[in-house]
């Protein structure tokens, strides 16, 4: 056997053994068995070439030649540990400026909810948002972008990009308040309440809230749609919808998500976004969130992504981990992809 094979155990159990002086309680708080390190204490006898303790009495006592080499032991440990271990950021020192690319919906729907809980456990750091302006992949590789949000889930990743999913979703409907599509919704309840009680069925709230538009219900009005670049996706993501755009070309095609919101209130157009989104800005601005049939709405699966070349990048593992940990909260634990790795 090589004299040089001691492990980071090793070197642990000698010096356990050399403070509590007692093979029984060493074993224990290694978690073996006695026989287990009796065997480990039978092996580095060979290695060193010496007994290491002898028994006097009830205790273990390290020999003379162990007690001079227990302090290059110790600093032995010491080196192979700071070699070995991660090191462990406490998010409060860290300093610095995080560089993410995302759209202006991102904005509202994937930084805002949790940039509470970053600002709360790392108070000195600041986040660059910035637009996608193409090539994300190569930004990432290049280092110009920390972190993307949102980057179109259905598109092959490179082996050198690494994900993780955020949470499930879709795209809703906007409309004003007031709006003419809110009366044909009422009406559709309306009627659904009279054949329900024709029927001798129950219609509660939940029955009510159960009514749904449709597609075609969409079709007399004009919508704003979204349109984005290119290298995008699908230039038209539009209204979200899984099919065509019903009736008339739109009324404003725009690349900005929350541009939607401003001409759907001056309209009796209708919008798309993502529900978060539509769930946050409905509290504050005079628009209503319409029921449409789940069938009929576009899946949202928003994602992290960054460059593998940053998984040792303690900091960055920090900041992403955070992210995605608070939407496996809130969203009742999204299986995540490679959070730290």
């Amino acid at each position: 056997m090589p004299k040089t094979d001691l492990s980071g155990d090793d070197l642990r159990f000698i010096l356990d053994l050399s403070k509590t002086k007692s093979l029984t309680i060493t074993a224990a708080n290694f978690g073996w068995s006695i026989p287990t390190a009796s065997r480990a204490l039978g092996r580095l006898r060979l290695v060193f070439d010496d007994e290491c303790f002898t028994r006097s009495g009830n205790s273990m006592l390290a020999t003379h030649r162990l007690e001079r080499l227990l302090p290059k032991i110790a600093q032995a440990l010491e080196t192979l540990e700071d070699i070995t271990t991660e090191p462990t950021y406490r998010p409060e020192a860290i300093r610095r400026h995080f560089v993410i690319e995302m759209v202006d919906n991102a904005v509202v729907a994937l930084l805002l909810p949790v940039i509470g809980e970053i600002r709360s456990q790392a108070p000195n750091i600041g986040i660059a948002i910035e637009a996608p302006q193409g090539g994300t992949i190569e930004r990432l590789r290049s280092g110009l972008i920390d972190l993307c949000f949102g980057y179109p889930v259905d598109d092959a990743l490179p082996a050198d990009v690494r994900s993780s999913p955020l949470f499930d979703s879709v795209h809703v409907c906007i409309v004003r308040k007031g709006h003419p599509l809110l009366d044909k919704l009422e009406e559709k309840r309306l009627a659904a309440e009279t054949v329900a009680k024709a029927d001798g069925r129950e219609f509660g709230e939940a029955e009510r809230e159960a009514v749904c538009l449709t597609h075609a219900d969409l079709a007399a009005y004009r919508a704003v749609a979204l349109s984005l670049p290119p290298w995008v996706g699908d230039r038209f993501i539009d209204v979200a919808l899984r099919h065509s755009l019903p009736g008339n070309r739109p009324l404003i095609e725009t690349p900005y998500f929350l541009s939607i919101l401003f001409y759907v209130m001056e309209s009796d157009s209708y919008g798309f976004l993502p529900r978060e989104s539509a769930q946050y800005f409905a509290k504050y601005l005079p628009i209503e969130i319409l029921p449409l049939a789940s069938d009929e709405l576009r899946p949202w699966h928003p994602q992290i992504l960054w460059h593998s070349r940053s998984n040792a990048d303690y900091e960055l593992q920090w900041l992403r981990s955070t992210i995605v940990r608070h939407f496996q909260r809130v969203h009742g634990g999204t299986e995540s992809v490679d959070i730290i790795r």
